[in-house]
């Protein structure tokens, strides 16, 4: 009789630890759920291009950033039911229910501006979006290459021009944001490739000069560009006033409150399926190691609990080539703004000319 009592005093303790055990792993996978950003340029429609959009609903992506250059010469209908649906079947996404994507705008698309505006969903080529509190602002450099097909020509974006302009407003949004808590990270996202090797076509050096120190100014922490058929990224960079300076020289693994630093890190990842583009010598800033030919994307894995991004390169074929976290100080929520959502699900775009409208409605 002591036995079977003592036998089953264990078991209910036994029961009693599985219970907490599950409690407490449900409540410890809510309060860490990574949210995972795939971001490609350059995809074209073929095998590759649907075995990368395979490997990004493998990892879990359920949001994707377009840096241009998606269907070349094929319409954007035929890309986006060739490249991220399930047998040309729009009902059938590879990336699952819940998902979304924005992407810049290409030179291969600028005759396909609207289609691609509206299969992304967007309202304007230059907008922005908040998504698992990530700030992403888009620029439009396609009409730039109409004169200098090989490089991009800043003759658009200058100072004082409509998309200097717009891009600004988005920027001081931006900032607000994440001055407010409401957002920890801040992206721009552009087809052409500001630094990198020269590979294809080189680093356009005029949009440091233009853009980098406004970058700065907005605690902007990533650029993401594509126009190059390879994988790139800088060690953490800022703008002097005339040229770059690197903010961790060989540092590789981890960064910790680069936005504090006016430090930050440019990517190019034109690895969406269109043929690789030869990797020449790096430049000073480029990290050796974490540089391939495609193909693959960028992952932008999003702990908003911890405070840290951890970016890998995932390539079809197998293969890591970057995994690093950049890491920063969390700063809690205003209790006056409507978007407070510990996890950052909450999914609002606009565009400048809605910046105003937004102000008053979505915060």
């Amino acid at each position: 009789m002591k036995f079977k009592f003592f036998a089953s005093a264990i078991f209910a303790l036994f029961l009693w630890l599985v219970a907490v055990a599950v409690a407490t792993g449900e409540q410890t996978f809510a309060q860490s759920q990574v949210f995972n950003h795939g971001i490609a340029g350059d995809w074209d429609v073929n095998s590759n291009c649907v075995a990368v959009a395979n490997l990004m609903a493998s990892k879990g992506v359920k949001t994707v950033i377009g840096l241009g250059d998606y269907g070349y010469e094929d319409t954007a209908p035929t890309w986006w039911r060739t490249c991220l649906h399930n047998n040309n079947d729009l009902t059938q996404p590879k990336l699952g229910p819940g998902w979304s994507m924005w992407g810049a705008i290409g030179n291969h698309e600028r005759t396909q501006k609207s289609a691609y505006m509206g299969v992304f969903g967007q309202d304007s080529p230059v907008t922005s979006t908040i998504r698992d509190k990530h700030y992403q602002i888009f620029m439009d450099t396609s009409e730039n290459l109409l004169t200098s097909p090989d490089r991009c020509n800043p003759i658009n974006y200058k100072v004082g021009t409509p998309q200097y302009n717009e891009v600004k407003l988005l920027l001081e949004d931006a900032k607000a944001w994440k001055d407010s808590g409401e957002v920890n990270w801040i992206s721009v996202s552009l087809h052409c490739n500001i630094y990198s090797s020269s590979s294809q076509h080189p680093p356009t050096r005029d949009l440091r000069t233009i853009y980098q120190q406004l970058w700065e100014n907005a605690d902007v922490d990533f650029v993401f560009s594509g126009h190059n058929h390879n994988y790139e990224r800088t060690y953490p960079l800022t703008w002097t006033g005339t040229n770059y300076q690197i903010c961790n020289p060989g540092q590789t693994t981890e960064y910790i409150d680069l936005d504090d630093k006016d430090c930050i890190i440019f990517f190019t990842v034109g690895t969406g399926g269109r043929t690789g583009e030869t990797l020449k010598s790096a430049p000073s800033y480029i990290v050796p190691t974490e540089r391939t030919l495609p193909y693959g994307y960028l992952n932008m894995g999003i702990d908003n609990t911890k405070g840290e991004v951890r970016f890998q390169m995932f390539k079809t074929d197998g293969k890591t080539i970057s995994d690093f976290i950049v890491k920063r100080t969390i700063v809690a929520p205003q209790t006056n703004a409507a978007v407070s959502d510990p996890l950052g699900q909450t999914d609002i775009t606009f565009s400048p000319a809605a910046r105003e409208v937004c102000n008053t409605s979505c915060r």
